[in-house]
């Protein structure tokens, strides 16, 4: 049950992965979109942490090549969560975003995220 936390911010991403790993959760990280897909192609991940401002490839393009490879060899989607300081939630939704967030996430919030997305693939 890994989960995929792509941030460009070393800090940012640092701060979330120690946090999730505190949960309890494996992760594994990413620090752009192109890394990202390359990971989702050859891992398994129940929930992707998807920072939207990146260098290279942002969060929404990440999260349409994303989605548009699990539609092309029929597999499930995995939840992508869009995490930025100013979320434009209508825009992450369009770009095939499960939902999004403003950061920093606080560690009880980020719990119930976490569980919520978890229950609801079960």
């Amino acid at each position: 049950m890994k989960v995929l936390v792509v941030d460009d911010n070393t800090t940012s991403r640092s701060a979330l992965v120690f946090q999730l790993k505190n949960l309890g959760f494996p992760t594994e990280e990413a620090s752009n979109g192109r890394e990202a897909l390359c990971k989702v192609y050859e891992g398994k991940y129940k929930v992707i942490f998807m920072d939207i401002a990146m260098p290279d490839m942002d969060g929404y393009e990440a999260a349409q090549s994303m989605r548009s490879f699990w539609d092309n060899n029929g597999m499930s989607a995995i939840p992508i969560l869009g995490v930025t300081t100013a979320v434009d939630k209508h825009r992450c939704l369009a770009s095939g975003m499960t939902d999004a967030f403003v950061k920093p996430i606080t560690y009880e919030d980020l719990q119930s995220i976490v569980q919520r997305f978890l229950s609801a693939q079960n």
